[in-house]
């Protein structure tokens, strides 16, 4: 979408990030790796048709299909694994209602016609993807997009893609106390180079881990970020656990742990790490927003039951929230549900356990954070990553 070359830096190495860099590629951007690993990006004008594969990465499918859209002809969105069974009737809605054809609402899409533009309502409760993807697009439409969200989750993403968009020269309108959005037709992203910054979702996971089981730095973090997962830093303090700021990033050290509350509607993947978390916090810990647990890679609220509950942690459901019971989690066998942040869970609540846990699936991490086995053994020998 950008006319020129932009460099990208700090660029992951994930399955999902993979896919984006295929998606980008299959839409007309030429993509080179810099010697230095960063990922240098030429764009141009978008083609007309083609298909698009998105692996296991709904965000991708929710972000790049508007897009698209609003380059037209006729696209095929395809899909593997448990991409398969997330619905994504919400984007295929969000798409009829601004004149593109689809012909299914289930993976694989097929998209024809042209994203018009105008006016649109869509109901946030699912999650700000598909909003970021119409925003993404909308200075390619034919007409002024503007969008009316009820009820928006995840609302500091959107506000993350807001950022992302202003870095790149297009501006977006927002009224209605945040609840209207116009981006104006006819404008143009500009190059740009950007340092990616370390991704606080993956992160959440060892610096738990380090309030449990030791030490770690993990470097590339900011404290001030817009990432809405950043909120495990709050948590880690509330908590008891060591936490500090250091040049470059964060270092945790492990301390006793009581137990906390937290409200993670906006930021539903800090369940799992905050899960594990609570399983070794001196009493029961109340984490809310588990509703928006059921429709990722795997049930994780179920899921989250079911695994620690072989570990002997107990964990209810009370209507959105999750209560955790610390205690002294033992050894078992385990299942990742094909599900990388599960998989990453399991392994952070089985550090202290008190004999041998086996994870099955666990190359599942691979989605997110290809390096998490290694990571989690340098923070067992107190080194940074």
């Amino acid at each position: 979408m950008v006319r020129g070359e932009s460099l990208l830096r700090n660029v992951g190495q994930s399955d999902d990030v993979r896919a984006a860099i295929g998606i980008a590629q299959a839409l007309g951007a030429r993509l080179q790796m810099a010697g230095d690993g960063a990922l240098r990006v030429c764009g141009g004008e978008l083609l007309r048709g083609g298909t698009l594969c998105c692996g296991e990465s709904g965000l991708a499918m929710r972000m790049f299909a508007p897009i698209a859209a609003a380059a037209g002809g006729e696209w095929r969105i395809n899909a593997c694994g448990t991409l398969l069974q997330r619905p994504v009737a919400p984007l295929a809605d969000a798409l009829r209602c601004l004149g593109v054809e689809v012909d299914t609402s289930a993976p694989p899409l097929v998209l024809r016609g042209l994203m018009r533009g105008g006016a649109i309502r869509i109901d946030g409760r699912h999650g700000s993807q598909v909003m970021s993807g119409l925003l993404m697009a909308a200075p390619y439409t034919q007409q002024s997009l503007t969008i009316h969200v009820d009820t928006l989750n995840s609302r500091p993403y959107v506000y993350l893609t807001i950022n992302m968009m202003q870095q790149f020269g297009v501006q977006v309108d927002i009224s209605d106390s945040g609840r209207q959005f116009g981006v104006m037709a006819g404008q143009h992203y500009a190059p740009c180079n950007i340092d990616v910054e370390g991704d606080w979702s993956g992160a959440a996971f060892v610096l738990c881990a380090a309030a449990i089981a030791g030490w770690v730095r993990v470097d590339g973090l900011r404290e001030q970020s817009l990432q809405p997962d950043r909120a495990v830093l709050d948590v880690l303090r509330r908590v008891g656990a060591m936490v500090e700021s250091v040049r470059g990033g964060i270092a945790v050290q492990r301390d006793e742990l009581r137990s906390f509350t937290f409200d993670a509607t906006h930021c539903p993947d800090l369940i799992p790490p905050l899960a594990a978390l609570a399983a070794y916090c001196d009493g029961c810990s109340c984490i809310s927003g588990v509703s928006r647990l059921r429709t990722k890679e795997s049930d994780r609220a179920a899921a989250l039951v079911h695994e620690f509950g072989l570990m002997g942690i107990n964990i209810g459901i009370d209507g959105d929230s999750l209560l955790v019971h610390g205690g002294a989690p033992r050894a078992a066998t385990l299942h990742s549900h094909a599900d990388h942040r599960m998989a990453m869970a399991c392994a952070v609540a089985a550090l202290q356990a008190s004999g041998t846990v086996v994870i099955e699936g666990a190359e599942a991490v691979r989605k997110s954070y290809p390096e998490f086995w290694m990571h989690l053994e340098q923070l067992q020998r107190g080194s940074s990553v």
